[in-house]
């Protein structure tokens, strides 16, 4: 397995999506496929994984520059997001915020 850092995803969505479906957001790098991501959860959290839906974002179109140097092409950043649903009654007890 290739080594996969996997970043929680905080937000109002994410949050949502917790306590109601009991599914977890997490940043994964582009290169990383459902399968992996469902091992690394399993592994590093002793939860088990129901399904992993995957999501690409950005690199759609170029934002152009004007400057003193020329014209610069700056295109949006890439990235991948994972939702994980787990097996309902458990947790992932460090993700889970207290409010």
């Amino acid at each position: 397995m290739k080594n996969i850092e996997l970043f929680p995803v905080f937000t109002e969505k994410s949050n949502a999506l917790k306590d109601k479906q009991n599914k977890y957001v997490f940043n994964v790098p582009l290169q990383a496929n459902k399968i992996e991501v469902a091992q690394l959860i399993e592994q590093n959290y002793k939860v088990d994984v129901l399904s992993v839906n995957t999501i690409r974002y950005g690199g759609g179109k170029h934002r152009v520059k004007f400057t003193n140097k020329g014209i610069i092409r700056i295109a949006k950043t890439r990235y991948k997001r994972a939702i994980v649903e787990i097996k309902s009654g458990q947790s992932i007890e460090m993700l889970d915020v207290k409010q």
